[in-house]
């Protein structure tokens, strides 16, 4: 099942093929009924003017879930601090582990929901 256009609420570009890939996969394969939405490829800006890349965003039934999309061919290993690619070809890189800032990420949307979600309660009971 395939969502529907309005369920789709946002959807940005990619430069990137694998995470144009990803977002089509979770549009096809996310049930098209309530309370499903999606968000991808959107800039989140926090009160401090600072831009965060948010690569998909999903309302579900229990959760708002934030899915941050990587493709690193090889085999992947590491720690909470870095992580290591090795390449089929015998190369190897390292790069920082990204659930720090997806970590923050996350924080950084539901203090913002939550603001945003307090306040609209507050003029809704008045």
């Amino acid at each position: 099942m395939t969502l529907s256009n309005d369920r789709v609420i946002a959807r940005g570009v990619s430069a990137h093929p694998h995470e144009r890939d990803a977002v089509d996969y979770a549009i096809k394969v996310l049930p098209d009924r309530e309370p499903f939405r999606l968000w991808a490829l959107i800039d989140l800006v926090d009160t401090s003017g600072r831009r965060y890349d948010l690569d998909l965003v999903v309302i579900g039934y229990h959760a708002v879930y934030l899915i941050e999309i990587k493709s690193h061919p090889g085999k992947i290993s590491g720690d909470v601090v870095d992580w290591f690619v090795d390449f089929p070809d015998g190369g190897r890189t390292c790069f920082e582990n990204p659930l720090r800032l997806t970590a923050h990420k996350a924080r950084v949307l539901g203090s913002m929901l939550e603001r945003a979600y307090s306040r609209r309660s507050a003029s809704e009971s008045t």
